[in-house]
């Protein structure tokens, strides 16, 4: 389907295990090797229980980083992730990241980009102005 579509996605996740570590990690792995190139990113999804040592290794395989995973293993560990992606020169996006304050801190530690469907769920779409005009303050 992404070779058929008007625009192609920014990125394309490696399939992955939730929460599942370094099962995840080399579940990614074999998957990678089989993926065809079409023209975008392929992620690697990082879980819970995954080291930044092993991600490290396999890392330039990748296009970017996706922060998966619980959402308190995400919390404690997303800034490390965000610092190992862009030591590789690689992008770095947080996933299912919740509400505004969430968000915020996202773009504090750096993460490039993000998901949220808090907005959308809770018919409040006054967030996404909010962010526009608090750009300034975010990135301080």
């Amino acid at each position: 389907k992404v070779g058929r579509a008007q625009r192609p996605p920014d990125f394309v996740i490696v399939p992955d295990k939730v929460a599942a570590g370094n099962e995840s990690l080399e579940w990614s792995l074999e998957w990678r090797d089989k993926l065809p190139e079409i023209g975008t990113r392929y992620y690697l999804a990082v879980q819970d229980g995954m080291s930044s040592e092993r991600v490290n290794e396999v890392l330039d395989s990748f296009g970017g980083l996706f922060v998966g995973g619980t959402m308190d293993w995400k919390l404690r560990t997303s800034k490390e992730w965000v610092e190992l992606a862009h030591a590789h020169r690689k992008p770095c996006h947080i996933g299912r990241i919740g509400p505004w304050n969430r968000i915020v801190w996202a773009a504090r530690i750096g993460a490039d980009s993000i998901d949220s469907t808090t907005w959308v769920q809770q018919n409040r779409w006054y967030h996404i102005e909010r962010a526009k005009a608090q750009e300034v303050l975010i990135y301080e």
